[in-house]
C-alpha cells in the first residue's frame, strides 16, 4: 500500500505541471487571438479610409508588370522582373484593372482562393495523421494564422505556399513524381521551395523507398529544366537575371542582421542610414560590415543543425514520432531560408503558415506571436520603424528572436536523438520511420 501511495505521489506533480502548462498556453493563445483580432480591425479601418495603398508599393509594381505583359512585352527580355517566371501567374490573373484599388482587391480575392484550397489540403493532411489536432481545427487554425498575417492577401506568396503544401500532400499520398513537380513549380514562383527537395527525398530514402526518393529528385529537376528552357527560348539569358538580382540585394531592415543593426542603434547609438533599393528599405551601417560574417556562419550553422536533425529523425525516430517530426523539419527548413537570408519581408511568413497549423500548441503559439508582431510592424507602424522608434525596433528584434527560437525548438528532437545515439552507440536502433 505504501509503495502504491508513493507512486501516486510521484505522478501527481507531473500531472499538475502538465495542467499548469496547458493552462498557461491557453491563456497565451487567448491573448494572441485577441491581439490578432485587434490588429485586423485596425487594418480594416485603414483600408476603409486610405484604401489598399496602405499595403505598400508592391501592388503598384505588380500592376505595372501586368500592364506591360498585356501590351505585348515579355518579362526579362523587354523589362526586368525580380521574381521567378511563375510568379507572373497570380500577377497576371489579377488582371489589368481600371484602377490601383480594383487591381489590389482582385489580387486579394485570387489569393483568398489559393488560401482556401490550402485549407482544404490541410484537412486532408490532418486526416492522414500529420497534425496535432483534428482536421477541422487544423483548417481553422490556418484561417486564424492568415487573419493574423493579412499582408499575404496582397502579395504573390500564397500560390507558392499552396504548391509547397500540395507537394507535401502528394508525398503523403505516395505520388512522389507529382510531389517533385509541385516543389519545382513552387520554387519557380518563390525560390524558397528548393530547400525542401533534398528533405523530401531523404525522408523517402530513409524510409526504404529509394525509388520514391529518385522520383522526387528527378521530377523536380526535370520540371525546373523544362520551364527554364522555355523561358530561355523566349527571353534568352536575361531570363535568369532575377537570380543575380536577389543575390545582389542589400540588408533589409526586417532581416535578422537588419534588426540587430537597428537594435545597436537603439541601445548604443550605432549610426545607421536607411534607403530604398530593390523595392525595399535597406540599412547601411558600420555594424553591417562588422556582422558580414553572419551571412556565411548563420546559414551554415542552421543548415548543419537541420541536416543532423533530419538525418537522426528519419533514421532512428519511432513510428509515433515520425509524422510530427517531418512537419517540424519542413517548418525548420522554411525558417532556415527566411532567417539566413539578408531579406525577411513580412509576406515570407506565408510560407510557414500551412505547416504551422499542423504543429503542437507551444510551437503554434510562437508562430502566432510572430504573426502578430509582424502585422503590428507592417503595415500599421512601419513609418515609426523607419523613423527608428525604439519600441518598434524592439518589437522587430522580438519577432526575429521568436523565429530563431522556433527553429531551435523544431530541430531539437532530432538533435536529442543524435546525442542519445552518440552517448550510447551500442544501443539497439530505435524503431524505423513509418512506411
Amino acid at each position: 500500500m505504501a509503495r502504491e501511495k508513493t507512486g501516486s505521489n510521484l505522478h501527481q506533480p507531473l500531472s499538475r505541471r502538465r495542467v499548469g502548462t496547458e493552462t498557461f498556453l491557453a491563456l497565451v493563445e487567448v491573448v494572441l487571438v485577441l491581439a490578432a483580432g485587434g490588429l485586423l480591425l485596425a487594418l480594416v479601418r485603414h483600408l476603409a479610409t486610405t484604401g489598399p495603398v496602405v499595403m505598400g508599393d508592391d501592388i503598384a509594381y505588380y500592376r505595372a508588370v501586368a500592364q506591360k505583359i498585356v501590351a505585348g512585352q515579355l518579362p526579362y527580355r523587354d523589362f526586368p522582373f525580380e521574381y521567378p517566371v511563375l510568379a507572373l501567374v497570380p500577377l497576371v490573373l489579377a488582371g489589368v484593372a481600371s484602377s490601383f484599388e480594383a487591381y489590389a482587391w482582385a489580387l486579394a480575392g485570387l489569393n483568398a482562393l489559393f488560401l482556401a484550397v490550402s485549407a482544404a489540403l490541410l484537412w486532408f493532411i490532418a486526416r492522414s495523421g500529420y497534425s496535432s489536432r483534428s482536421p477541422i481545427r487544423t483548417a481553422g487554425v490556418f484561417v486564424l494564422l492568415v487573419a493574423a498575417t493579412p499582408v499575404v492577401l496582397f502579395r504573390l506568396d500564397a500560390l507558392a505556399s499552396l504548391l509547397t503544401l500540395a507537394a507535401f500532400a502528394a508525398l503523403i499520398a505516395r505520388r512522389n513524381a507529382l510531389s517533385g513537380v509541385a516543389l519545382a513549380l513552387s520554387a519557380l514562383v518563390k525560390l524558397y521551395a528548393v530547400v525542401l527537395v533534398p528533405l523530401f527525398a531523404w525522408r523517402e530514402f530513409a524510409a526504404g523507398r529509394r525509388r520514391g526518393a529518385v522520383l522526387v529528385l528527378v521530377a523536380s529537376l526535370a520540371s525546373a529544366v523544362v520551364v527554364s528552357a522555355t523561358l530561355f527560348a523566349l527571353s534568352g539569358a536575361s531570363g535568369l537575371e532575377f537570380i543575380g538580382y536577389q543575390t545582389n540585394r542589400g540588408v533589409q531592415v526586417e532581416s535578422v542582421v537588419g534588426s540587430l543593426v537597428l537594435l545597436g542603434h537603439a541601445l548604443a547609438g550605432v549610426p545607421v542610414q536607411l534607403s530604398v533599393d530593390y523595392f525595399s528599405w535597406q540599412v547601411a551601417s558600420p555594424l553591417v560590415d562588422a556582422l558580414g560574417w553572419t551571412f556565411v556562419v548563420l546559414p551554415v550553422a542552421m543548415g548543419a543543425l537541420l541536416a543532423v536533425s533530419a538525418y537522426s529523425s528519419f533514421r532512428w525516430s519511432s513510428p509515433g514520432m515520425d509524422a510530427q517530426l517531418f512537419v517540424e523539419l519542413i517548418s525548420a527548413a522554411l525558417l532556415l531560408f527566411m532567417l539566413a537570408y539578408r531579406v525577411l519581408s513580412p509576406q515570407y511568413l506565408a510560407w510557414l503558415l500551412p505547416f504551422a497549423a499542423l504543429l503542437t500548441r507551444g510551437k503554434l503559439a510562437l508562430v502566432l506571436a510572430a504573426c502578430v508582431l509582424t502585422s503590428y510592424i507592417f503595415p500599421l507602424a512601419y513609418q515609426e520603424l523607419l523613423a527608428l522608434d525604439p519600441g518598434l525596433i524592439i518589437a522587430l528584434a522580438m519577432r526575429n528572436i521568436l523565429l530563431l527560437g522556433l527553429f531551435a525548438w523544431l530541430v531539437a528532437p532530432g538533435l536529442r536523438i543524435c546525442l542519445g545515439r552518440a552517448i550510447r552507440p551500442g544501443r539497439t536502433h530505435l524503431s524505423p520511420v513509418v512506411q
